[in-house]
């Protein structure tokens, strides 16, 4: 499958997601160490539950491609074996595909002449006859699919000299080749580093290629593939022509019938990003047009093969992709779960900090999780790593998680001071976080302390968060500090103290009126309530009516310190709460008589009114509408609620009210009687 495993697309850095699955393990782990490992790619083995990953050794006396298997937990399963023949000393840049079929793998890899490949037994490792050759023409940077409709395989690639095409070419089960070679891109100008992936859907292979119509202008373009006979379905077509795409790699999404297709591109302004397009199973594009994967001043790509791509068919759907992640304080692999609609899961992750390069990745649809392999540096030696990555579904009560592992994901980061001394700080902070890199970090200035004072400074960090269908807020969050005890209680400057003392402190604060406030106070954490190793903190704020359906909800975090030593990080910060059923004032799971009763006691109410009150639609009275809501939902029945709030004791309705209230019944017996008609 080489560049051929499938797609995720990556966060629009500082969008506010939910997240819901991280990295497996503390640390990457090692898949094969020595000198010279180089260019890693690997397959899933639906049938055993493992994964091969295969990649090129610079160092074992000659040039040759070895392989190793790796459990669904991320243990090496037996030693490192080679696949390709020791004739082939000069085998490179190897590929994988599994086939399930035959529960057997194909390798492909570079030669001097041309493409060759290996069968292995998916079982036990062992080679399956010997290397055979694949290509005609003298090609390089081979990808392979498998065609589940077919049983067989179609190996892609392209040749360095002369009219620089990309070729492709059936291969049987039982390693012959089927057919001749096909040109696949046709093209005179640069056409090269292809990548193919199959529709089970269509039976039909998609392959995806760089190519340069000018110098130095780059795009992505495509072609389909007939998978029984090898013959082009319909001509190239352009996927990305801004002019600065390259290093495609191809996601098939099974339950959509539809490919996502993720390439490295050059913003203005920016270092190399992700991007990705969605291409239907008929060739045309998604008319929802590019996706930003990663954007922003980072680093975010690969420029030797380009990043890679996993899907899994699990959760409705899931894709992943790795990517290398450089800023000013990180340097390693990056990575990102998306939804099939292409929107983030949760914001980017760090797969692992260090000199790491070439990757791939496959999915493990048994388990619904993914192994990314990569290249990396060990001093002065190359190695192949590992790294696991578990999806999860969606809780039906998250509402909204801000990770922190990329960046401050659109919390507003404010300063405050007491009188003249120096503020506080507020950045995102790389360098610590929990269990992950990434938080937010405050600290003190202690610019009067030699003075024997207390200073007072801090930051604020805010964030708007609508809690629009939800009730019984929970908020958790990880929090650590690291304090100075101040030199005395005395308090200097004539800036506000935070909630009436000078000590060190972190304040919760909530706002119904948006980030702007005013603000409401929830908890005060001082002294032995701030820990010193990341602590999870739990703040029920299910009892307060007020936010309950609210949209206009935001969050803020307040800090005060006294020293420049005085330091305190937030991270994990999580929103959740209850899905509201409209109708159910009590939150209880139920619309019954209890809630009509509610309501009833409050109808009329203007201006003022919550949902225990009967306020549905968020206007802020109770009226018919709010009425109708709770009806539609009656245990009882429709009709039965109207009669129920009738006979209710309530404040006295207007004549026009007593009227509308009538209509609403007879309106609900002729729909219920519409309806039984039409059954």
């Amino acid at each position: 499958m080489s560049r051929s495993a499938l797609l995720a697309t990556l966060t629009t850095l500082g969008a506010a997601t939910v997240g819901f699955a991280d990295v497996l393990g503390s640390n990457v782990f090692t898949i094969s160490s020595g000198t010279g490992m180089r260019f890693p790619d690997v397959a899933y083995n639906s049938v055993n539950g493992e994964h091969l990953v295969v990649w090129a050794d610079y160092n074992s006396g000659s040039l040759g491609v070895f392989g190793r298997r790796v459990s669904q937990n991320g243990s090496v399963n037996g030693s490192a074996f080679r696949i390709s023949d020791v004739v082939q000393s000069d085998a490179l840049y190897p590929a994988v595909a599994y086939n399930a079929d035959n529960n057997e793998y194909l390798v492909t890899f570079d030669t001097a002449s041309t493409v060759h490949g290996q069968r292995i037994n998916a079982a036990t490792g062992s080679l399956l006859s010997g290397n055979f050759s694949i290509g005609t023409t003298q090609g390089i940077r081979s990808g392979v699919a498998w065609n589940s409709t077919d049983s067989n395989y179609f190996v892609t690639y392209y040749a360095p000299g002369g009219s620089t095409d990309v070729y492709g070419r059936r291969v049987s089960n039982g390693g012959g080749v089927i057919g001749a070679e096909i040109n696949v891109s046709s093209d005179a100008n640069f056409s090269g580093y292809p990548t193919v992936a199959y529709s089970s859907a269509a039976n039909e292979f998609l392959v995806t290629w760089d190519h340069e119509p000018s110098p130095n202008f780059g795009n992505i373009r495509g072609q389909r593939i007939n998978a029984s006979t090898g013959a082009k379905i319909g001509g190239g077509f352009n996927i990305a022509t801004v002019g600065t795409e390259s290093r495609s790699s191809i996601a098939y999404d099974s339950l959509n019938n539809r490919w996502l297709i993720q390439y490295n591109t050059i913003a203005s302004g920016f270092s190399f990003d992700q991007y990705a397009r969605f291409v239907n199973a008929d060739g045309s594009l998604n008319p929802t047009g590019p996706i930003l994967i990663a954007h922003s001043s980072a680093f975010e790509g690969e420029t030797l093969l380009g990043t890679d791509i996993a899907y899994v068919p699990g959760h409705d759907g899931r894709f992943f992709s790795a990517f290398q992640l450089e800023t000013t304080m990180f340097a390693g692999m990056g990575g990102q779960e998306t939804f099939a609609s292409g929107q983030p899961v949760a914001s980017q992750i760090n797969l692992g900090s260090g000199p790491y390069g070439v990757m791939s990745l496959s999915g493990d649809t048994n388990l619904n999780r993914f192994l990314t392999v990569f290249e990396g540096l060990n001093g002065s030696s190359h190695t192949i790593y590992g790294r696991l990555f578990q999806s999860e579904p969606v809780p039906a009560d998250q509402i909204a998680q801000f990770t922190l592992n990329s960046d401050a994901q659109n919390w507003t980061l404010q300063t405050w001071r007491s009188g003249t001394n120096s503020f506080g700080t507020a950045q995102w902070d790389n360098a610590s976080g929990s269990p992950a890199a990434g938080s937010i970090k405050s600290t003190g200035s202690g610019a009067t302390n030699n003075q024997d004072h207390n200073t007072r400074e801090g930051s604020y960090l805010t964030r708007p968060v609508s809690l629009a269908g939800y009730g019984n807020i929970m908020l958790r969050y990880d929090v650590k500090a690291t304090l100075d005890a101040p030199p005395d209680s005395s308090a200097t400057g004539s800036g506000n103290l935070l909630e009436g003392s000078p000590e060190d402190k972190l304040v919760i604060y909530y706002s119904t009126q948006g980030d702007d406030g005013p603000w409401t106070l929830a908890e005060v954490l001082t002294g032995s309530s701030l820990p010193g190793d990341w602590t999870r903190r739990t703040l029920n704020l299910s009892g307060i009516d007020s936010l309950i359906n609210e949209d206009d909800f935001a969050l803020r975090f307040a800090w005060q310190f006294n020293t420049a030593v005085d330091t305190g990080w937030i991270d994990n910060v999580l929103l959740s709460g209850t899905l509201l059923s409209p109708g159910d004032t009590d939150l209880d799971g139920d619309v019954d008589l209890s809630d009509l009763g509610n309501l009833a006691s409050s109808y009329g109410a203007i201006g003022l009114a919550t949902w225990p009150q009967g306020d549905f639609d968020n206007d802020g009275d109770v009226d018919l509408n709010d009425l109708s809501s709770l009806a539609s939902n009656y245990g009882n029945g429709e009709a039965q609620a109207f009669a129920d709030f009738q006979s209710l004791t309530v404040p006295e309705p207007t004549l026009g009210k007593m009227v509308t209230i009538g209509l609403f019944v007879r309106v609900a017996s002729f729909r219920r009687l519409i309806e039984g008609r039409n059954r």
